[in-house]
């Protein structure tokens, strides 16, 4: 029963996780980058969408797990390694490239909020894989 309780826990801090990803991922939209960052721009686009893809993924298989009562050692390290890593690298990757992002003026706070929700998500990641690491 303390292992339900363990994955139910987990399972409510992704689904709060999922809402700020798709936030980060308006808010990516409505920044208009100078011409110079468009590259750049594109690249975190795009790797935000695949940290999403992966991190959704994960929070799906980690549901349906729970659902069947068969979160065994070998589901579990699939869970990890083939679907949460990936993800946790993606929005580390997302940070490292969302500073090099140059906007005007008028949209700089915007691109700073940015960047603390891209911080929040990281912090997030890193506290959840924790947790999955002692689901037993």
């Amino acid at each position: 029963m303390r292992k339900n309780a363990e994955i139910v826990s987990v399972l409510f801090k992704m689904q709060n996780l999922q809402k700020a990803i798709l936030n980060a991922t308006k808010h990516l939209k409505g920044i208009k980058p100078v011409k110079e960052s468009i590259e750049t721009y594109n690249i975190c686009f795009n790797t935000l969408q695949e940290a999403s893809f992966y991190f959704f993924q994960c929070t799906g298989f980690l549901k349906s797990q729970y659902i069947d009562g068969n979160l065994s050692y070998t589901s579990r390290n699939f869970l990890i390694n083939k679907l949460f890593i990936p993800a946790y690298k993606n929005f580390q990757l997302l940070k490292n490239y969302i500073v090099s992002i140059e906007v005007d003026d008028i949209y700089s706070e915007s691109l700073i909020l940015l960047q603390n929700r891209i911080e929040f998500i990281n912090d997030s990641l890193s506290n959840i894989l924790n947790e999955l690491k002692l689901l037993d």
